[in-house]
Order: C-alpha cells, then structure tokens, then sequence
C-alpha cells in the first residue's frame, strides 16, 4: 500500500527554515566559514501536518489511502503531547539500576588475587535492586480521570489519538499494520497512566499478530508487569516468549536476566542458573573480554549477573553445587569468575572456612589452570583475615608445594609469564627468615634454580 507521504507536506517549511539573505563573496570564502550544526526547528510542523491530514479525511472520498491517514494522524497526536515518534519503542526498560551507594562496577573476577571489591549493598538491598523493572506503573480505576499527563499536555490529544486508533481497527479489521496501531495504542495508554487499558491492548496485539517485530518488546513489557505484581509464574511465561525469539532480539539478555529472578523468587535455583548462564555464555559469543572496561551499565549488568549465581550455588550447597553444575552441563572460559564471585560472598559474611574451601575447590578441579595460583593466595589471604594463623602457614606451605619451580604446574604454564607467583614465594621466604644456613643470603630478585634450591629447604621445615 503506497503510504501518504507527509515529508512532501512539511518541505516548504524546511526550505523557508533554511533560507538566508544572500550577502555576496566568492566560493573560496566557504573555507572561512564554520558550518551551522544546529538542529533546525520548523515552526507548527507537526501542527500543519494533522491538519492536513484532517483536511484529508474530510474532503477526500473513503479509498485505499484513508485507514493509513487516520493512523498517520493518530500518531503525529502521541507525538505532538509526549516526543514520541512511530517505531521509537516504548520507554526502554531500565533493567539494571545503579545502586546511589555503590560504585561503578569492575568486571567480576578482575580483582583477583587481590581479594573482593570494597564493601557494597548487602544482600537484601541487591536482590530488590537488581531484580527491579521498570514495569507500566500501577494505576487505579481504569476510567479514571487521566493522571499521568506532563504539566501543560493537551489530554485531548491523546485520547483523540486512542479514539482514531479504535475507529481504524474496527471500520478496516484487515488493516495490514493493525500491529502498528495496537502497539501505539499501548504506548499512549501507558503515557497517561492507564496501566490496565495499556496491558489489554498488548494481549490484543500479541493475540491478532502472533509474528510482530514488535513482540519481543511487549511480551517483556508484560513480563515487567506481572513481576512487580509478584505474579513470577505469568512473568515466566512473558519473558520466556522473549528468549525464545533468541539473541537476534534486543530484549533478549534482559529477558534472560528477568526470567532468571522469576525463578529465583521462587526459589527454583537449578532453573534460574540456566538463564543466568545463557546470559553470560551470550556475552562470551558476542565477544564480550571481562577483562577490559565496558559501559557502566553492561558492566553492572554483568557484575549482577555473577553475584545471583554466586547467590544460587550457595542455597544448593556451595562450591559442590558448581563443581556438579559444569560437571553436567559442559565446562565454560568463565569458571573461575563464578569460583571467584562465590569465595568474595562468603568473605563478604565473614564465612572464612567456605570462602577458603571454594578457592580451594578450584584449584583441585583445575591445578594447572593459569589463575590457580590466585586462587591459592586468596587461601592465604583468607586464613590470614580471619585469623587462623595455623592455617595460614599451612596453606603457605600447600603453595610452596604446588607452585615451586620444580611443580608439575610450570609443565603447563612458562615461569617467566608468572611473575607474581615467584614474587609472591620470595615474600613468603623472607617473612619465615628461612633462609638455608649452608648456602650464601641472596641479594635482590632470585634466580629460578635459587628459588628452587630454597622450596627443597622450605618444605622439608617442621611446622
């Protein structure tokens, strides 16, 4: 269907806009003059636009060209009261707040071997933020007076908007963008704050035009809906519909995340670990590096993420939980963040034997890995903050052993890419004074075979 072409309307009044006086020089002068980058405004553009076509639908016989007016008119009257263009979205859901408190996110796992981030939000204040939406807000009686309008708007200019939506639909039922009209009409529901009247025209569109572009958003506009409402089981069918569409769509990691906390708030764990992971395995295809700075909010999104798994293996039993989880479902390139994220919750409760026990965890499952040695100190580390000077030493001793020059670790991994693991023997050495009585004190940096030659001495140490 050939569309009206409003653009053809509207230029006269760019070209009126744009005209200056002419004021003489040559071509050469344009180098001297800095180009006007400003937006230029067309005064009653939009005004002149539905009269036009109001004129239109006045005076011009009923054909194929007037349902496409009376949504063109409809949708300049949601533009003119709220800014918002067709195809614009409805308000984009704000998924992932910032706590006001809490500092910009570091990519989870970034801080190891130094040990957690500075204290944050504690539990409770995480889950009600990270799980919050931005769902349509609550709204009383369906016919009340409007309430939702910005000072100063016209509330006959949506409601003319609705009006002319309605008429369209049921004087051309074969309408070809029915979908179109149905999701403005939402939008404008929403914008004067009739929640329930915005919620029926979304199940409307969804139910006539199961294969709009526009499902995603809905279904998890719907999903924001019931999931503040506590109604997680309708939720769960929203957002499910959006993931299901997979990751071409936009929505698709916020439904993700979303679906997840349903199964959360209803202490499903094994369930919301699924989506959870799905989230960040989609990160990883879409070549996401946890080591480099991203935007604040990708970075809080993916921080969140890691804290509610680490949430959920500690309701199933802890670093077990996960050991079983990528027993059965494969193993990923992000282990050892999730290994991480759970030993700084722990920390983050003062459970100093669980934290120790989850680094610990990791290295047995993969002693050869390149963060095993991180994983190690943060051992000593924890020992050492809880104080348990026992075993402290004796977990000195457990990385003297795995990770001396002469270990099975440095058949897999090149010592000279380690600094920090001999750095950190060294240190360990001086602080004992274990120095071997029979060989010369060594001055400065220690040679492999010197650091070699003082592991012998150290492990053959009693306690």
């Amino acid at each position: 269907m050939r569309r009206f072409a409003l653009p053809l309307l509207l230029a006269p009044a760019l070209f009126a806009g744009c005209a200056t006086p002419k004021t003489g020089g040559t071509l050469a002068d344009l180098h001297h003059v800095d180009p006007d980058l400003k937006d230029a405004t067309v005064e009653q553009g939009l005004d002149q636009a539905m009269l036009a076509y109001r004129k239109f639908l006045e005076e011009t016989p009923v054909s194929a060209m007037t349902p496409e007016a009376m949504r063109r008119l409809a949708d300049l009257q949601v533009e003119k009261q709220f800014g918002i263009r067709p195809g614009a979205g409805l308000p984009q859901p704000v998924a992932f707040p910032l706590a006001a408190e809490t500092p910009a996110a570091t990519p989870a796992g970034a801080s190891l071997p130094a040990g957690p981030a500075a204290p944050h939000e504690n539990q409770l204040d995480f889950e009600k933020r990270a799980s919050a939406g931005s769902a349509l807000p609550e709204s009383g009686d369906a016919n009340a007076p409007i309430a939702g309008l910005p000072a100063g708007t016209d509330p006959k200019g949506p409601l003319e908007a609705i009006a002319l939506y309605e008429k369209l639909l049921e004087e051309y039922p074969a309408y070809q963008n029915s979908d179109q009209v149905l999701y403005q009409m939402a939008r404008a529901y929403d914008e004067i704050g009739k929640t329930e009247k915005a919620m029926g025209i979304m199940d409307r569109l969804i139910a006539a035009n199961p294969m709009s572009p526009h499902l995603d958003e809905v279904q998890f506009r719907r999903g924001e809906y019931f999931f503040t409402r506590r109604k997680f089981r309708d939720a769960e069918n929203a957002y499910a519909a959006v993931t299901k569409l997979g990751s071409g769509s936009p929505f698709y990691e916020l439904a993700l995340y979303k679906l997840g906390w349903t199964f959360y708030k209803q202490d499903l764990y094994d369930e919301a670990l699924q989506q959870y992971m799905a989230l960040i395995d989609s990160k990883v295809a879409s070549g996401y590096d946890f080591d480099q700075r991203h935007e604040e909010e990708d970075e809080r999104r993916v921080a969140d993420t890691f804290r509610v798994i680490s949430l959920s293996f500690s309701n199933l039993g802890g670093p077990d939980a996960i050991r079983d989880y990528f027993a059965k479902a494969g193993e990923r390139p992000y282990e050892d963040r999730v290994y991480t994220n759970l030993g700084d919750h722990y920390l983050e409760k003062l459970r100093y034997d669980d934290a120790a026990k989850t680094f610990n965890a990791f290295v047995a499952l993969h002693p050869f890995h390149r963060q095993a040695p991180a994983f190690s100190m943060r051992v000593v580390d924890t020992f050492t903050k809880g104080g348990f000077p026992k075993l402290v030493l004796e977990s000195k001793r457990d990385f003297a052993s795995r990770y001396g020059v002469q270990a099975d670790y440095w058949k897999h991994n090149k010592v000279e890419e380690a600094p920090e693991v001999l750095a950190y023997l060294k240190s360990d050495l001086k602080e004992f004074g274990m120095l071997p009585s029979p060989m010369p004190p060594y001055q400065g940096r220690l040679t492999p075979q010197e650091m070699a030659d003082l592991l012998t001495y150290l492990l053959t140490l009693k306690g």
